[in-house]
Order: structure tokens, then C-alpha cells, then sequence
């Protein structure tokens, strides 16, 4: 059963890699969890087993999810979408 809370969707694992992007180790990052749809971060090497390779989101609620990818060309082809969404998102503002 998930914990209710900021982690309720990712658990334990969407903590430590929340904790890892808190403490300056995400490779890139973007996006507005206030005033847009989210803060995401790349997170490479992280070592998190099953989370090696993950992008971290916080929506604008406090929440946090993540997806984790099998290597880091997956993890760095996703996070060209997610920088493609952003820009979107800015035009629209």
C-alpha cells in the first residue's frame, strides 16, 4: 500500500531520486513546478537500482513521480521530449 503524501506515487525510490536532484546531482534541469505543469530533472548514474537512469518530476501540486529507462540513451532521447514540451509550454505563456 502507497503512503499518502508527496511520494504516494513513486515511493521509496521516487524519494532517494527526489532527494539526489535536492542535492545538486541532476545533469539538467527545467521546467516551473509553481507557476507551469512541472519541475523535471535528469538524473544519470544514479545508482538506485531499478532508477539508474530517470527523469524526475515535481507537479505543481508537490507530488512526485518519476520514469526510469534501461540506459542512458533512452533516458537522454526522453528528456529531449520533455525539454520539447517545456519550450512549448513557454510559447504558450
Amino acid at each position: 500500500m502507497a503512503r499518502p503524501g508527496k511520494y504516494e506515487a513513486s515511493g521509496d525510490i521516487g524519494e532517494a531520486l527526489h532527494e539526489i536532484s535536492l542535492n545538486g546531482f541532476s545533469q539538467c534541469e527545467t521546467g516551473d513546478a509553481v507557476m507551469g505543469s512541472g519541475h523535471y530533472s535528469l538524473l544519470i548514474g544514479t545508482g538506485v537500482p531499478g532508477a539508474e537512469f530517470a527523469i524526475l518530476r515535481e507537479d505543481n501540486s508537490g507530488f512526485i513521480d518519476y520514469e526510469a529507462f534501461d540506459s542512458e540513451d533512452e533516458a537522454l532521447a526522453a528528456w529531449d521530449a520533455v525539454l520539447e514540451e517545456a519550450e512549448e509550454e513557454e510559447k504558450e505563456e
